[in-house]
């Protein structure tokens, strides 16, 4: 009998200690979860451990406690079942936490990293292009301009020059 109730004292104090955890979770966990994640990464093994959710830590520990109290005592079964329901919640949150990273935070990233700097390349491309294209045409308006004042002068001293030949030529044939 005292096996059972030094059982229960144990599976109190783990379970209020872990319930805290799951209602107020520690960011520095996280947070070393994820350094040791980032240097799996860098190592180049392909998964960390990944970060464990409380629900699921305090599921196992109830499920724990349940089975070494046994499925004779009412409290050890209902420990056994809350702990289920709580390791099924850490999965689900797993999953969504999963489903956020693949789904919204991993495009972010690649828009980010990939998308946008391609989109900057082909805006700078876009409007080095138009500024060439509006210095062509600016410099094709003048050399049309010059082209066209080159044909004015060029046709007016060809009549000056026609005009000056026929004038010779009439002066020629007076002189005669």
């Amino acid at each position: 009998f005292s096996v059972f109730v030094d059982t229960t004292s144990r599976a109190v104090m783990d379970i209020m200690t872990k319930t805290t955890e799951y209602l107020q979770p520690n960011p520095a966990s996280r947070a070393k979860m994820t350094m040791i994640n980032s240097m799996s990464k860098m190592r180049g093994q392909e998964k960390g451990l990944g970060y464990i959710q409380t629900e699921t830590i305090l599921g196992e520990s109830m499920q724990k406690f349940g089975r070494e109290l046994g499925e004779e005592s009412n409290f050890g079964l209902a420990l056994i079942d809350a702990g289920e329901s709580m390791r099924e919640l850490g999965e689900v949150k797993d999953a969504l936490d999963m489903e956020v990273k693949q789904n919204f935070l991993d495009p972010l990233q690649t828009l980010h990293d990939k998308d946008l700097k391609e989109i900057a390349v082909r805006l700078d491309l876009f409007i080095l292009f138009h500024i060439l294209c509006n210095i062509e045409t600016q410099t094709g308006v003048k050399t049309e301009a010059r082209m066209d004042n080159s044909a004015k002068l060029a046709s007016h001293q060809f009549i000056d020059w026609h005009f000056d030949w026929h004038l010779t030529s009439s002066l020629i044939d007076i002189l005669k």
